[in-house]
């Protein structure tokens, strides 16, 4: 997410386990390992048109964005990450934005919704 911080996402029944272990192994470092599962939304924007959307959204270059790479950005008028996967992105935000993520989201797939692609 930033040069010194990490999100990892991994299937729930995992977390507690990746936790202790991350607690073990950095156990002599300064660190913070938190579970901030509840604290964010996740959303697939997959399909042929699944840049366009995106790009009505964030002022983000996606062509920039390498095939493995996240970028941090917005999402309309709130915080949002992004990254590619197979037929599209994988968006996340905050939970407490999440209906609006959806509404602009789905508004933006829309055509003729009158956003106009960067």
């Amino acid at each position: 997410m930033s040069p010194d911080e990490l999100l990892l996402i991994l299937p729930a029944q995992e977390t507690p386990d990746a936790i202790a272990a991350l607690e073990q192994a950095l156990a002599a470092e300064h660190a913070l390992i938190a579970d901030v599962s509840d604290a964010r939304a996740v959303f697939e924007v997959i399909g042929d048109h699944a840049s366009d959307v995106i790009a009505k959204l964030s002022p983000a270059d996606l062509d920039a964005l390498p095939k493995d790479g996240l970028r941090r950005s917005r999402a309309a008028q709130t915080a949002a990450a992004f990254w590619r996967v197979d037929g599209g992105f994988r968006l996340i935000g905050f939970r407490s934005t999440a209906d609006y993520l959806d509404l602009v989201l789905q508004s933006a797939a829309c055509p003729g919704s009158g956003l106009a692609p960067r």
